[in-house]
């Protein structure tokens, strides 16, 4: 997974997940596909792009909307858990999950950015 970097037009707010243990950006708010499921901690979002993510190994698990084959996210800084990554779905019905990231609300934390705050994130 590659190192995130958004242009932030001049003047604007832009809201992002950040790893809830090293405040690192993981996703745009703007990438959420639905909010509707619930991972091991409680509520999670499922999102169809994400950076400085690791997947950890894939495996074949059992849940709530049939079989599917997932990875474990960890945060790419500083391996913290984050929710899971959608590989590829057992039933046709949910194959619009194939190549999605789940992240669970404990694990992460919503931040808002600013033009300003992109200047600090180019510099770090």
């Amino acid at each position: 997974m590659g190192v995130f970097f958004e242009k932030i037009p001049p003047g604007s707010l832009t809201m992002y997940y950040a790893c809830r243990r090293c405040n690192t950006l993981l996703a745009n708010q703007q990438h959420i596909m639905s909010v509707n499921f619930r991972g091991a901690s409680g509520t999670a979002y499922l999102f169809e792009k994400a950076e400085n993510i690791l997947c950890q190994e894939t495996e074949k698990r059992h849940l709530m909307t049939g079989q599917h084959y997932t990875s474990n996210l960890v945060c790419a800084k500083c391996q913290h858990k984050l929710g899971w990554f959608y590989d590829y779905a057992c039933e046709q019905s949910q194959e619009y999950k194939e190549g999605k990231y789940i992240l669970e609300l404990e694990m992460v934390a919503k931040v808002t950015i600013t033009t300003l705050d992109e200047h600090k994130l180019a510099a770090q």
